[in-house]
């Protein structure tokens, strides 16, 4: 079963000096999968708290048709996580997806 979501990565508690790093990192899994088209750039931007953060979404205008979104997120959560720890220890990761419908 497809679903349409609107997919956003979060990743906090990192050392300024790896963001660039960081984000070479998640741009590569997002390349490997094939998706480097549905994505925005990533950003540096502030959580609710006054963190920082690294934000990575596909467009809110234009939903990603996920197979099997249940087995999937999970799956990319870890090559995220993966990809970063490579980079640095510590941080936190999020991936997640919305119902766009």
């Amino acid at each position: 079963m497809s679903v349409n979501l609107h997919l956003k990565l979060e990743v906090k508690k990192y050392e300024e000096s790896k963001v660039q790093e960081i984000i070479e990192a998640l741009t590569q899994v997002i390349k490997e999968e094939g998706l480097e088209s549905e994505f925005q750039p990533a950003e540096c931007k502030k959580d609710k708290d006054g963190n920082n953060m690294i934000l990575v979404q596909s467009n809110p205008r234009y939903p990603v048709i996920i197979s099997r979104s249940y087995v999937w997120i999970p799956q990319m959560q870890q090559r995220f996580e993966t990809a970063i720890a490579k980079v640095m220890q510590g941080c936190q990761v999020l991936f997640y997806g919305e119902d766009a419908d």
